[in-house]
């Protein structure tokens, strides 16, 4: 989950959501923010959590004004795996995406680098020899995830780039 920006004089935190159904009890949870560049790493607890559509408001302790707010905008929230809720049969988390290797008919065209969360679908950024690609994560694009073999299928990527460069 990614701080949008402070909301509020009182020190809240309006961040994006990165699964908006997810069940997760945010209060009293201790987070993770990491700065924008990866330099800086500190542990807060959420002291408190409303959630409205895909957007997350937050307070965390310590943070009690909106200058203390302003100064994580552009950071990210992570939870430790141990706190998240149990993964339905076909689900996935998509951190765990991240590293696969991606095949499309049965051949290797590269790994996942990184997912890019976007308002209307998330993506897998896939890098081939050449190149990056951003592949939805939904059909007719995701065929399977196979977390058991390691390895993501994906399909019609001639909707995506340009079928003669690989």
């Amino acid at each position: 989950m990614g701080v949008v920006h402070a909301y509020g004089l009182r020190g809240e935190l309006k961040a994006v959501l990165d699964n908006e159904s997810s069940t997760l009890r945010w209060v009293g949870l201790s987070v993770r923010l990491a700065s924008k560049d990866g330099a800086t790493e500190r542990a807060l607890r959420v002291a408190s959590f409303r959630r409205t559509g895909g957007l997350g408001f937050l307070r965390l302790e310590g943070v009690d004004d909106r200058n203390a707010a302003e100064a994580l905008e552009g950071h990210t929230l992570s939870v430790s795996r141990d706190d998240l809720p149990p993964l339905g049969d076909d689900e996935v988390y998509l951190a765990d995406l991240v590293g696969l290797p991606v095949e499309h008919r049965g051949e290797r065209i590269g790994t996942v680098t990184r997912i890019e969360i976007y308002p209307s679908s998330s993506a897998a950024v896939v890098r081939t020899n050449d190149r990056e690609i951003e592949v939805p994560l939904h059909p007719p694009y995701v065929e399977e995830v196979d977390l058991r073999e390691r390895v993501v299928r994906v399909a019609h990527l001639e909707d995506l780039v340009d079928p003669g460069g690989r």
